[in-house]
């Protein structure tokens, strides 16, 4: 038998919210909440760099694990060695350098690259030979133009034609890690080429070059270099003034082949190696402290530390290889597509939180998830696709979080075995009709089953909880959609019905 108790009629007031509320829809709703919550605070941590210092280092971490290729054998490397210093001295006089230039050039090289200052003093010896071996054309120099804002910090000679020199100044990143490729830089006189920039035209000069600032595109012959833009990759307001691509690093170790300047000057030099080919000649010695921190210095050891040589050689293999036509250059997701990268992973965090109930396995399913996420970013990165890591997989957690903590307020707020509303959401939902027109009458009915005892009693609680089941789908079936339906005891339900003029 079935037992009614009734109040007055009251208004249609909790239309809106009783849809909102409904069990078949809560799941979706609590998962595009969390969706939309998550994307804006990672917008905002973003535009706040949060993630920046942690993106770069799973950037390196990643770059790391890639294939590396073997030395180019494009280049070969001239150094500076401390033994050097000890037979020759430091500053290499003129003479000495215009020495080591006159013996590569016997072997007939593309370009000789000279990355060692020569802001020396007028009487240095052999001034007048270094003069004269820079009035071949395939010869380049350096300057610097440094952070004084004004002029250049260190000119090279007079002597030298503007169009042989490039400067060699370097984009480091605030942790201390070279991972950009400075080319190009505007100068209300003249545009600044940077010295691999000069070695490439100079390797490449029947090949065109084109800036096009209007597209940031730089073009040498039919390869373009997109320049490298606030927002790229793991980047979120990077320093790109001038022209800057990411550095793509040939190998962990030495970029090319090299050979010592005693080596050079005892005549001990490999024609092949230099025949057609570009020749760098520059300072590895530790005591002159031109080295940098690279993707491969692991907790920024002096293991793998490169000298600036070193740097302008992977440089200019990057540069050769994109020419070239081969995989060089970086690409990165547009904004959209980063957009849709983080929206992916936070409505699969939603849906994970909220379907799997075993929280053993939700731990073993999100942590292969967090692995997934970043064996992604390393098969991207390997075709040279830079997408975030970190922040997908903040945004996985925290929406997985968001979700988590909606489910749990859902299950203390709803009955799991019928899905309607349970005692306390049902006496807000009263509360709420009374006081949204004061006065009003409301209709409340309780509904109870006799004798569901021996139901469970005969035939078991599963049949008990069909019944139970049965009887809510049955009342939301001929109850108004506008009524109100809990389940307020354990074979009792109560609803409440719309108010009426």
């Amino acid at each position: 038998m079935v037992h009614f108790r009734t109040w007055p009629l009251g208004q249609q007031i909790f239309q809106l919210v009783s849809y909102l509320s409904k069990p078949i829809n809560f799941g979706s709703r609590a998962v595009l909440v969390s969706s939309l919550l998550t994307l804006a605070l990672m917008s905002g941590g973003k535009r706040l760099q949060l993630f920046e210092t942690l993106e770069m280092s799973s950037f390196d971490l990643l770059t790391r694990l890639q294939v590396q290729e073997s030395p180019d054998t494009r280049l070969l490397l001239i150094e500076v060695t401390e033994a050097d210093l000890e037979a020759y001295g430091w500053p290499l006089t003129d003479q000495v350098i215009a020495d080591v230039i006159a013996e590569v050039q016997r072997h007939e090289p593309a370009v000789v690259g000279l990355d060692l200052y020569r802001n020396t003093p007028q009487d240095m010896p052999g001034q007048a030979a270094l003069a004269q071996a820079f009035e071949n054309p395939n010869v380049i120099g350096i300057f610097n133009v440094g952070k004084q804002g004004k002029g250049i910090e260190v000119p090279a000679p007079a002597t030298w034609p503007v169009e042989q020199v490039g400067f060699n100044d370097l984009a480091i990143d605030p942790d201390g890690v070279l991972r950009r490729n400075l080319l190009y830089v505007s100068d209300p006189e003249y545009p600044f080429f940077s010295f691999p920039l000069r070695v490439v035209l100079a390797y490449h000069s029947e090949l065109s070059f084109q800036v096009d600032r209007q597209n940031d595109l730089l073009r040498i012959g039919d390869a373009e270099f997109p320049a490298l833009l606030p927002g790229d990759g793991g980047y979120a307001r990077v320093d790109n003034r001038g022209y800057q691509v990411l550095m793509k690093y040939r190998t962990p170790y030495q970029a090319a082949p090299s050979l010592t300047i005693t080596q050079v000057l005892a005549g001990a030099v490999p024609p092949d190696w230099v025949r057609g080919n570009i020749v760098l000649i520059g300072s590895t010695a530790s005591s002159l402290k031109d080295e940098f921190f690279t993707p491969f210095s692991q907790d920024q050891s002096s293991q793998f530390v490169m000298a600036g040589v070193e740097m302008h050689a992977q440089s200019i293999s990057q540069l050769l290889d994109a020419i070239a036509g081969q995989p060089a250059l970086y690409r990165f997701l547009p904004q959209w597509g980063e957009f849709l990268w983080l929206l992916g992973w936070t409505l699969l965090a939603g849906l994970v939180g909220w379907t799997v109930r075993r929280p053993a396995f939700l731990l073993v399913l999100s942590g292969g998830i967090v692995l997934g996420i970043w064996g992604l970013s390393g098969l991207a990165l390997a075709q040279m696709l830079w997408v975030p890591t970190v922040e997908p997989i903040a945004a996985f957690l925290l929406a997985l979080g968001l979700v988590l903590t909606q489910k749990a307020l859902y299950r203390s707020s709803y009955d799991q075995l019928t899905m309607l509303p349970g005692r306390d959401m049902f006496l807000l939902q009263v509360q709420r009709a009374l006081q949204y027109h004061p006065g009003t009458a409301v209709t409340v009915v309780f509904l109870d089953i006799d004798r569901f005892k021996l139901i469970n009693q005969s035939f078991g609680h599963l049949t008990g909880d069909r019944v139970l089941k049965t009887i809510g789908q049955r009342l939301r079936q001929f109850l108004p959609t506008s009524a109100q339906l809990a389940r307020v005891g354990g074979d009792e339900f109560a609803f409440l019905l719309p108010v009426h003029d």
